[in-house]
């Protein structure tokens, strides 16, 4: 009688320690799972990084092209104009004073005369 309640025990042990080892098992493929998703955000973050890291180079490049295309068109025209033609521009240029309180510039511009808003 005394064996069958001691192989009961060890057989109820035994049974303790295969739940206790599938449980580790199992949460040990949970744990590898998260970390694997965790690497794997990560590496995509680092390809974005990179990625945006080139597209700022090629952004910067092409800023590049386009100032110097800016650069020379204006030192053609620059270039091109009289001297009539650049002190014309200067006195188009000159400010026009703001418009009173009230009065509103016509269609088109601050040139010419104010109308006024009556209401």
């Amino acid at each position: 009688m005394d064996n069958y309640i001691i192989l009961i025990f060890s057989g109820i042990i035994l049974l303790i320690a295969g739940v206790i080892v599938a449980l580790h098992i199992h949460y040990k493929r949970i744990i590898t799972e998260k970390e694997r998703g965790i690497l794997h955000h990560i590496h995509e973050q680092d390809r974005l990084m990179k990625e945006m890291e080139h597209i700022n180079v090629e952004k910067k490049v092409v800023e590049r092209m386009l100032e110097k295309k800016f650069d020379a068109m204006f030192f053609f025209t620059a270039k091109t104009q009289t001297r009539e033609g650049t002190k014309a521009r200067k006195h188009e240029a000159s400010p026009q004073p703001p418009p009173k309180e009230g009065e509103f510039p016509p269609f088109g511009g601050t040139k010419g005369v104010l109308v006024t808003c009556n209401s």
